[in-house]
């Protein structure tokens, strides 16, 4: 495995078709309950390089994709029922060894589409109790997959490529069509979308820098964003507090045992050196946080409270978790780690950091702070 898959990253609560599979059996089996999942091995092709941000003036044709309805997997419409809007980049849904999925799957593959929508539905509180969700197919890099035979081509690149350039489009129709400047937004993504989250805030906006003022914050769960990536949008900075706004948060969680062993997957999710957020003080510093402070983690299909610690490592650019009292983790994969838990570990604790940082929006911009409690249930 080459070394520079660093941002290869797939998505870990719904990643590929694969991916759906129960992390560490901590989640229900079933497609319809909130949780994550698990990864395989990553191909060998991949390769991150980080490009100019794509035209989207000039990339997208006369009427986009996206005017299309059956390009999203799911779409509020422009009405909406908040007064807030969450554009999700789901992570890798696609398991393919077809060479027409290569280096990038094709946008109507069903396998990927299933893979996505479960994604969703595994966060659909996260989604939907405080935000209208925008969710868009796309031609996202192929990263499980072997380069076929006879292929000469570049291989698969979750930064910059066909992937990135069909979620740059969508988000512009969404700007246009949908948002057309009248509500704040967030930006979401696990594992591959994670990485292209980041490149939505801090190349898109950077490029079209009139949206700067609506964005509340990006969420980058499950892969590491570099300080340079960040100093790309003069907007943007990285998260230091619970409720600051137009920032980006990131954080991507590994076992010690997993840090320890310097296992290759740190090279891919890890951002050595660089900003990482601890999602239960929503901070960056590298006190180690106990279960205690830590709200409802989704585990094994429901909600439980004090189930993991957690603790910034600067070094490798990871989040460490620590099982809470009378909790017994098993033993994640040596490949992956704890990717496919960034949000189910710290589900509520995300939840309620999204209703804080829209009252902190509110309040900024003269509107008050009249955002009611979630209502989880057990």
């Amino acid at each position: 495995m080459k070394n520079y898959l660093r941002e290869f990253l797939l998505g870990g609560g719904g990643l590929l078709a694969l991916l759906l599979t129960v992390s560490c059996s901590l989640n229900s089996d079933s497609p319809d309950r909130e949780g994550g999942f698990v990864l395989p091995t990553l191909g060998a092709d991949v390769e991150i390089v980080s490009a100019p941000a794509p035209d989207v003036a000039d990339a997208e044709p006369a009427e986009s994709k996206y005017a299309d309805m059956n390009n999203w997997g799911t779409f509020n419409n422009a009405r909406g029922t908040k007064s807030v809007d969450m554009f999700l980049v789901y992570p890798t849904a696609i398991s393919s060894s077809d060479p027409e999925d290569y280096p990038y799957a094709r946008i109507d593959h069903s396998g990927m589409r299933n893979s996505a929508n479960q994604w969703y539905r595994g966060i659909l509180s996260i989604c939907t109790t405080y935000t209208n969700a925008y969710m868009p197919f796309y031609r996202q890099a192929n990263v499980f997959a072997s380069k076929p035979s006879g292929y000469t081509g570049p291989g698969p690149n979750m930064k910059s490529g066909t992937g990135t350039d069909d979620v740059f489009e969508a988000f512009q129709y969404y700007l246009d069509n949908v948002n057309k400047g009248e509500r704040p937004f967030i930006i979401l993504g696990f594992s591959q979308g994670a990485a292209v989250v980041t490149e939505l805030a801090s190349r898109f906006l950077s490029d079209h820098p009139e949206h700067n003022a609506r964005h509340i914050a990006s969420y980058a769960a499950g892969m590491g964003t570099q300080a340079s990536e960040v100093r790309r949008n003069p907007a943007l900075s990285f998260s230091q507090s619970y409720n600051d706004l137009g920032v980006i948060v990131s954080w991507n969680t590994v076992s010690q045992k997993c840090v320890d062993d310097n296992i290759s997957w740190l090279q891919a999710v890890g951002a050595p050196g660089g900003p990482v957020t601890n999602p239960i003080t929503w901070t960056t510093d590298t006190r180690d946080v106990p279960a205690s402070e830590n709200k409802r983690s989704m585990a094994n299909g429901r909600l439980t409270a004090n189930y993991v610690g957690a603790q910034v490592n600067n070094t490798k650019g990871v989040l460490i978790v620590r099982p809470g009292p009378n909790v017994t983790l098993p033993e994640p994969s040596s490949s992956m780690s704890w990717h496919g838990q960034d949000i189910p570990f710290f589900y509520e604790s995300v939840l309620d950091n999204i209703r804080d940082r829209i009252a902190a929006y509110r309040a900024a911009n003269g509107s008050g702070t009249g955002v009611k409690s979630n209502s989880l249930k057990n």
